[in-house]
């Protein structure tokens, strides 16, 4: 049986050898880092936003035994390749919020192992430094938008013959994938996974099927730190397909996929990454142990900038404080925001007072102006007003709540903005010109009890601004649209003096509707804004989070 098995374990490490030098080798390495700007070390996040936004960066890749040549009944005769580190440079760009294009090349820096000799044969792998195959890539937008709940792409990838087959950096001619991408966040969950084709040419290293693969991949990770910090595993691999070595679908030998838990950190427009995990199965290029790390210059489109806060004026005559001789009694600009002399307190100086010694009131008759009304006939008393808005109980909406009159019976005399559970209910709309994201005029009023509501509640921290359109036209454009419309009213409430950290803007477009859309009067129910609670400061200090989008 031992003299048996020593002739196989022979033969099979003599085909090894004399098919590597037949073949020079080929791409051994099964790690392919992700574009720079995403913030997964083999997954695409889909962050397509900006334009001309670049990205660059490196990525440490070492592989512990990738390369093991085995006997028949699978027992390890020695690891070709042992060590095996490249950096993987790289860079790219993001064009007009859809598409992103990327390079990375592959340098190697040690290629060391066990030179196996087997009788006269000898089976060895040539030692770095060198580069592996240029990698060419392109991803374009198919449906979603970044950090939303789903977000679908479009990938593809060509990698040129630039590496060494006697170094098994390449096969020695051109490679290429094609590959459908997702992404997706729930909170502070956050998800990515990959399906697709890589297709080279077919060839078997000592019965192993090399050729045209299914990939796959898949990872799932928490947000931390406000979102600077992302941490969870990745899974990825492949299966070969090619009809010449179907026997090897799904086999060890045929399928190698691999595993790292990894965390990211963003600081300051610096993406540092660090990961570490197993290989599975026996195909080749497999290691038992891949150690990775990244570091890349991702710069995130900025926010709207914070509007100074106006100067400080504690009597409100419109002088500020640092130019008011009076900062605590309303005056005038061209008395440095001093009162005049005012004997009877009226409000009328007595330059001009009628009545400089009784408190009167303005007149557009010089000779009563600043005097006492005169005695006026009894009326009879104004009707019932519990919350004195002006609106009588009889035909107030809201009797115990201050509000506006209004036309609609069921909303007159009730405020138009109310917090409500996890939402800024708002109970009139705000109006956009049609098929534009600029706002009415008339919906000035809405907008500033909103931003009445923020400023009165600083205990409401964070607050989703969601646009909803109704179904005519398409999706895409639709989403769109809601999209600039949340952004458009963010604008206006940041101009006006919102912290623009409190605010997030998400476009729906018609996926949420409330009722149908087959009547006029359904769409215009349907085309809304919504303002969302995210976040909110407890009594005792402590921050809670709610759901935000449904």
């Amino acid at each position: 049986m031992s003299l048996r098995r020593g002739l196989a374990a022979g033969l099979c490490s003599c085909l090894i050898a004399c098919e590597a030098r037949a073949s020079s080798g080929f791409a051994l390495d099964h790690f392919r880092p992700a574009d720079h700007g995403s913030e997964w070390f083999v997954l695409d996040s889909l962050d397509l936003r900006g334009h001309l936004r670049w990205a660059a960066g490196i990525v440490g890749d070492y592989a512990y035994r990738p390369l093991v040549v085995y006997d028949p009944d699978g027992a390890a005769l020695g690891a070709v390749l042992k060590h095996q580190l490249f950096a993987h440079l790289g860079g790219s760009v993001v064009l007009w919020e859809r598409l992103k294009l990327g390079i990375s090349l592959p340098i190697l820096l040690v290629n060391e192992g066990e030179p196996l000799v087997i009788g006269t044969t000898a089976l060895d792998a040539d030692s770095g430094p060198g580069v592996g195959d240029l990698r060419l890539t392109a991803e374009t937008s198919l449906y979603g938008a970044y950090a939303s709940p789903f977000s679908l792409a479009l990938g593809t990838t060509a990698f040129l013959p630039t590496g060494r087959r006697a170094a098994f950096t390449s096969d020695g001619y051109p490679r290429a994938a094609l590959e459908l991408r997702v992404a997706g966040e729930a909170g502070s969950f956050a998800y990515a996974g990959s399906t697709g084709l890589l297709a080279r040419a077919e060839r078997e290293v000592a019965g192993t099927p090399i050729g045209t693969a299914w990939t796959f991949a898949a990872a799932v990770g928490l947000r931390l730190l406000e979102r600077r910090l992302l941490v969870g595993p990745e899974l990825w691999g492949s299966t070969v397909i090619a009809p010449s070595v179907s026997q090897g679908i799904f086999t060890k030998t045929a399928t190698p996929f691999e595993l790292a838990v990894g965390a990211h950190y963003l600081i300051e427009g610096l993406r540092f990454g660090l990961g570490i995990g197993p290989g599975f199965g026996r195909g080749l290029g497999t290691p038992a142990v891949r150690v990775l790390a990244a570091a890349e210059w991702s710069p995130q489109p900025e926010a709207p900038p914070a509007l100074p806060p106006p100067p400080r004026d504690r009597d409100g005559d419109g002088v500020a404080d640092g130019d008011d001789a009076c900062p605590d009694v309303a005056g005038g600009v061209d008395t440095r925001g001093c009162p005049l002399p005012d004997g009877d307190g009226d409000g009328i100086v007595d330059a001009s007072d009628a009545c400089p010694a009784e408190p009167g009131a303005a007149s557009p008759d010089p000779t009563r102006h600043g005097c006492p009304a005169p005695a006026a006939p009894a009326v009879p008393a104004a009707p019932a007003d519990r919350d004195a808005d002006r609106v009588p109980d009889a035909d107030d909406a809201c009797p115990d709540t201050a509000g506006a009159p209004n036309a609609d019976a069921a909303r007159n005399g009730c405020p138009l903005v109310k917090v409500t559970g996890d939402r800024i209910e708002i109970l009139d709309r705000i109006e956009f010109e049609l098929g534009s994201a600029k706002l009415e005029p008339e919906s000035n009023a809405v907008l500033s009890a909103v931003l009445e509501v923020l400023s009165s509640h600083p205990e409401i921290r964070r607050v989703e601004v969601q646009g909803h359109t109704d179904s005519r036209g398409r999706r895409d454009a639709n989403r769109e649209l809601s999209r600039q419309r949340a952004n458009a009213v963010v604008a206006w409430l940041v101009e006006h003096g919102v912290a623009a950290e409190r605010l997030k803007a998400n476009g729906f477009g018609a996926d949420q509707p409330l009722t149908t859309d087959s009547t006029e009067e359904g769409r215009r129910t349907n085309r809304r804004v919504e303002f969302h609670i995210l976040e909110v400061t407890n009594p005792d200090g402590a921050k809670s989070e709610h759901g935000g989008a449904p």
